[in-house]
């Protein structure tokens, strides 16, 4: 912006910058002083709006730590939180679609009780006609050794019933260990400490 003004004695018009105004100058025309008036208020700029910062958008409210995810839920039987559709709990092994299959945990020890039963049958079908072949066992004998083949097989299989009680997710490979290198004995103990190793719920 600038200041027009002229000599209060010649006429003469000058032309300056606002930052000159109030200072005494010396008229070239006729060597008058005089002082550089003032802009006029009507030709100052208009004064800048000052902006208002935007106000702070409200904190989020803290999820509940007890609250679940609308796409989790909670297995009924053993508590842990599972996606909303699965139809079979990864922590416990049960199906929980009702037109699903119940195989759950406790099949694998179902089966290791059926090999136990099937051991104890053909145990006692061989050492009675063994016996009465021979003619050297007694039916007391033959009952006694029936029975000490039934809890060896009992004892044989027990990794695989322990860890399907418990509802270990690993009961598939102590059962398959068990069965194939159970006759071993690093195969049966690996087979038994694993079956009572902790379950670990995520």
């Amino acid at each position: 912006m600038t200041i027009e003004f002229s000599c209060p004695n010649c006429g003469k018009r000058y032309t300056v910058r606002n930052d000159l105004a109030g200072r005494i100058v010396r008229c070239s025309g006729c060597n008058l002083e005089m002082t550089i008036p003032a802009p006029s208020p009507g030709l100052q700029p208009p004064p800048i709006p000052a902006i208002k910062p935007a106000p702070a958008p409200p904190p989020a409210p803290a999820p509940s730590p007890s609250a679940i995810p609308s796409h989790t839920k909670k297995c009924p039987f053993c508590a842990e939180i599972i996606k909303a559709d699965a139809r079979k709990c990864r922590y416990c092994g049960e199906f929980l679609s009702p037109d699903a299959p119940k195989t759950g945990r406790g099949t694998l020890g179902g089966l290791a009780w059926v090999g136990i039963i099937i051991v104890g049958v053909l145990g006692s079908v061989m050492l009675l006609t063994t016996g009465v072949k021979t003619g050297n066992a007694t039916p007391a004998e033959v009952m006694l050794a029936v029975i000490l083949v039934t809890l060896l097989a009992g004892a044989y299989f027990l990794p695989t019933i322990v860890a399907a009680h418990r509802g270990h997710p690993n009961t598939a490979p102590i059962a398959i260990i068990n069965i194939v290198f159970g006759w071993t004995l690093i195969g049966y103990v690996v087979a038994l400490a694993w079956s009572f190793s902790a379950i670990e719920r995520k």
